[in-house]
């Protein structure tokens, strides 16, 4: 458990650079009008891929910078949207909400069928769980989609990667967007 501590530690001190790195890969979002010509359907693909888990990576970051104590606000909210704008942008499209109901039904009808031993009764549990899990999971998804797409527009990007940069910038300078504005 030390260790994932200290390992998150250390991401937090290259912060600046993985603020710069996230930056650089939103800018390159302006690239998304090359996606009608073939050669670039790959590199978008690629790029997309590791935007997701560079996204992933500014939430672990600003979740353990926010506990610390050690970020400033305009890094923890940069952080966040540029998070977001990484993991959502990609899973835009992806039925996550089934995914989830059925993986919670799944388990749930597993965990009755130790003590309850009808078949109906456990396929009864396993509808109620599915259906109750997605219409509430269906909700969140839309409001995720919703923000995914205001997020994953290229112009927002642009601005987003550009911000993260100079931000980047400015924490390896020791200072921040916060003292500028």
């Amino acid at each position: 458990m030390l260790d994932i501590l200290s390992a998150l530690s250390t991401l937090v001190d290259y912060a600046n650079i993985i603020l710069i790195i996230t930056g650089i890969i939103l800018f390159l979002d302006i690239l998304e009008w090359m996606k009608s010509k073939e050669e670039w359907k790959w590199k978008l693909k690629l790029l997309a891929g590791i935007g997701f888990i560079i996204g992933i990576l500014d939430l672990i970051v600003v979740a353990s910078g926010w506990s610390q104590g050690v970020m400033d606000t305009t890094t923890i909210v940069l952080f966040i949207l540029a998070g977001l704008a990484l993991t959502l942008a990609p899973t835009v499209q992806l039925p996550l909400a089934g995914l989830l109901a059925l993986g919670v039904g799944g388990v749930a009808a597993f965990y009755v069928s130790g003590f309850i031993h009808n078949m109906w009764v456990i396929a009864a549990v396993f509808i109620v769980i599915v259906a109750v899990i997605f219409l509430f999971a269906k909700a969140v998804e839309e409001v995720l989609d919703f923000l995914g797409k205001i997020l994953g527009f290229p112009a927002i990007s642009v601005i987003l990667g550009s911000l993260c940069i100079v931000q980047g910038i400015l924490l390896l300078l020791g200072s921040s967007l916060i003292f500028l504005i």
